[in-house]
């Protein structure tokens, strides 16, 4: 092994971005977190930092970093469009450049497609609460009318008020949760339980106990939660929360593991988040009515619903790192491994046909080597953008640094690799020290050296042998 010995290169670079909160929505402001390294041994002053959304300047900041260090930048936008959005920061640094540019993308859905699944056709509680928002598409229907291969089409589904669930309906609402969706769950007084519980079980959430007919009120709301980020300008701790007629009590077990938002005075939930899958399982523990408590009357109440409905797009991933083997989970609404996609650079005309794969009940684009090139890549079907995903390089090259002999030597021997040499010469001393490895050290001058001093004994003991005999 020949070590290399170069000289330390400068390099300020974009290593990471993400958004803190997940779901992007139209007309949101976004704040968008940038880190970005200094790989040198100089502090800079004042570089520009660029965020580009769909090709257009977006966002402009600069960024003061020390020597050796790293800092987190913000940059501020608005969503002005729907659809396919794909994203580039940019910086400005010399000799290198691979890392100068950084990929992301996401997708808005031109509308969130809700079902609302109630006992009657129409429920008029969740008509009134999701009818008059443009940006929801709103679809009410009976539990019997329900088509459950049409599920993955929406990003949100109520179930609201039921008095029992069946086995085919509580394994359709668990795949369209695994796979995505969120769901919200309202209790019927009078339901039976056991089938909620069902459902619960299926899940990993709490399941219900007795229904608790003792009037009781909201005490605490998880204001720090997502769902009531930028609601309320001030929390005012004197706040009157709203008073709760019935409430279903709730069992914890140890398969549960549920985030609650909402709490009775007892402490007790009345409303948990699970995480499911991929997706969300919101849980109430009150029926979704006036006669039954002045929740849904409530200030909170409201913005709770529609940031349900708003985060509900899902948080796919804004860029994966090229390597090998690359896989790209495909949205809920491209939901044939039978479709012919087409996956190309943006920019580029050249396209190719990706292998399919299915897991886990969604359908994801195998990559083997075919991603060379950073960059935001559309995924075709037909002639149109069905998708999109972002590429970046590693950057594990980005610091300019290499191994010492010692820390190449010691990552050998912690992966068992023996039969080696690491040469530690200067550029003069390469081609000796590549002979001497390849044939052994050369001893041929000191034999020559050791013949001619046996010889030189041999002779003056020819000469002088008969004059110490007689000595």
């Amino acid at each position: 092994l020949l070590p290399l010995s170069t000289q330390f290169t400068n390099n300020l670079f974009i290593d990471s971005c993400w958004f803190e909160n997940p779901g992007r929505k139209y007309k949101q402001a976004e704040e968008l977190y940038v880190n970005i390294v200094n790989n040198s041994a100089e502090s800079l002053s004042d570089v520009p930092v660029n965020l580009f959304i769909n090709d257009t300047l977006k966002s402009v900041a600069t960024v003061t970093i020390d020597a050796d260090d790293s800092k987190i930048i913000k940059l501020s936008y608005l969503n002005t469009h729907t659809g396919l959005i794909n994203g580039r920061i940019e910086l400005s640094d010399y000799p290198i450049t691979f890392d100068n540019d950084f990929y992301f993308s996401y997708r808005i859905a031109d509308k969130i497609k809700i079902l609302s699944i109630s006992k009657e056709e129409k429920n008029r509680y969740s008509s009134a609460l999701l009818s008059s928002e443009d940006y929801f598409q709103l679809t009410e229907n009976r539990e019997s009318n329900i088509n459950f291969s049409s599920l993955s089409a929406y990003q949100l589904i109520l179930i609201n008020e039921l008095d029992d669930l069946a086995s085919g309906f509580i394994q359709e609402i668990g795949k369209f949760i695994q796979n995505g969706g969120v769901a919200v769950f309202f209790p019927d007084k009078n339901g039976n339980v056991d089938s909620y519980n069902q459902l619960f079980a299926s899940l990993g959430a709490s399941e219900f106990g007795a229904l608790n007919t003792n009037e009781t009120r909201l005490a605490k709301v998880d204001f720090s939660n997502l769902l009531f980020e930028n609601v309320f300008k001030k929390v005012d701790q004197d706040i009157k929360l709203p008073e709760l007629f019935v409430h279903f009590e709730t069992i914890e077990t140890s398969r549960s593991s549920g985030e609650m938002i909402l709490s009775a005075v007892s402490g007790e939930p009345i409303l948990t988040k699970y995480q499911i899958g991929l997706g969300k399982f919101y849980v109430f523990a009150v029926p979704l009515n006036e006669e039954d408590g002045q929740l849904i009357r409530h200030p909170i109440f409201l913005p709770a619903i529609y940031n349900m409905a708003y985060t509900a797009q899902g948080a796919s991933n804004l860029y994966q790192i090229i390597t090998g083997g690359l896989q790209v989970e495909l949205p809920p609404y491209i939901n044939s491994i039978d479709k012919t996609l087409k996956i190309g650079r943006i920019g580029d005309d050249n396209l190719f046909v990706p292998e399919l794969l299915t897991i886990n009940n969604s359908i994801r684009l195998q990559l083997n080597g075919e991603i060379e090139k950073a960059g935001n890549y559309t995924i075709v079907e037909g002639d149109k953008a069905a998708s999109i995903a972002s590429f970046n390089y590693s950057r594990k090259e980005s610091a300019m640094s290499c191994f010492t002999n010692t820390q190449i030597n010691t990552v050998l021997e912690e992966n068992g690799i023996d039969g080696y040499t690491i040469l530690d010469i200067s550029a003069n001393e390469l081609s000796e020290a590549i002979e001497e490895v390849d044939l052994g050290t050369n001893l041929w001058k000191l034999a020559i050296m050791m013949a001619l001093f046996f010889i030189l004994i041999e002779i003056l003991l020819v000469r002088f042998w008969d004059k110490i005999v007689k000595s």
